[in-house]
């Protein structure tokens, strides 16, 4: 088998442990039903000096932005950053933040995964990343909580990538039990 259908594989058989939960919401305890997203964007990043708790002989920060589409966002453009280990044998994400932006609303969390080199250059990634949303704006800024995953791809070399994402959003119920939104 190609070795990126390998690699695609494997982070797809992580991610199977990730996605449920984030699709259907399983473990979390919640009178309110879930607001599922899911959508796909693309990116551009650079490496930018290390954040605190980076560190800075084994690891890179990076600040990424981009934009997309998705289910009660639309189009929506977002900010990112992560901290990625590079002195394991296949990169880790750690320390990973994020806010997706539409017209008058936003989400924002945090995640952290694994990533797996996909050519012997290591000049290309996989990965599967999840985390938790920890607040909103807007029509969400009654969000609780919930639960998000970004699978995607990056070029190294030319500094751009892409993303397919899902996740849960919970908010506070209103006393007639219905979701304030």
């Amino acid at each position: 088998m190609h070795p990126y259908v390998t690699a695609i594989a494997r982070s797809l058989r992580s991610a199977s442990l990730i996605l449920p939960a984030c699709i259907l919401g399983w473990g979390f305890a919640s009178a309110a039903e879930p607001l599922v997203i899911h959508g796909s964007d693309t990116f551009t990043f650079e490496i930018v000096p290390n954040r605190p708790g980076c560190p800075a002989a084994t690891s890179v920060s990076t600040s990424d932005s981009g934009s997309g589409q998705s289910t009660h966002l639309g189009r929506y453009t977002f900010i990112a950053g992560e901290c990625i280990n590079l002195s394991t044998p296949e990169p880790e994400v750690t320390l990973g933040f994020f806010t997706l932006t539409a017209a008058d609303d936003s989400i924002s969390g945090n995640y952290s995964g694994n990533a797996q080199y996909t050519d012997a250059t290591k000049t290309s990634v996989i990965y599967a990343v999840s985390g938790f949303i920890t607040g909103g704006t807007g029509r969400f800024q009654a969000v609780t909580t919930g639960t998000f995953a970004f699978l995607g791809g990056a070029n190294l070399a030319t500094g751009t990538g892409f993303d397919t994402i899902a996740g849960n959003i919970y908010t506070a119920t209103d006393s007639s039990g219905g979701q304030n939104r």
